[in-house]
């Protein structure tokens, strides 16, 4: 945990609780961008990952016109997986490393679970 203090003067703590949420770069040829995460260990399966991932996905169709966004795991990754699934994306086939899958969630996927989430 870190000290911080914020605007205002107001001082709270701050708990790192994910290694890396982010996007790979711009959008690729097709339009997509990369979306990776780590948690550090002991922060596991509180659905922080899910909640970051949405909020990135969410902010990558807001402020771009990437046509989609993706994501890849090693197949037996079941918890990455179910993020995944979690934030809407489906399975798109084998991911370019072997043994790796690769999921993804387009634009017009995300304004239809936006729309109605229980779709």
């Amino acid at each position: 945990m870190n000290c911080v203090t914020r605007a205002g003067g107001r001082t709270g703590l701050a708990v790192r609780v994910a290694d890396a949420i982010a996007l790979a770069g711009p959008p690729d040829l097709e339009g997509a961008v990369a979306l990776g995460y780590s948690l550090v260990p002991s922060f596991t399966r509180r659905g922080y990952a899910t909640e970051a991932a949405r909020a990135v996905i969410a902010w990558v169709f807001f402020h771009s016109d990437a046509s989609a966004v993706v994501a890849v795991a090693r197949a037996e990754n079941a918890a990455s997986i179910a993020v995944m699934r979690r934030c809407g994306m489906t399975l798109r086939g084998a991911g370019e490393e072997p043994g790796t899958v690769r999921y993804a969630l387009t634009r017009v996927e995300a304004a239809r679970l936006a729309a109605d989430p229980s779709s």
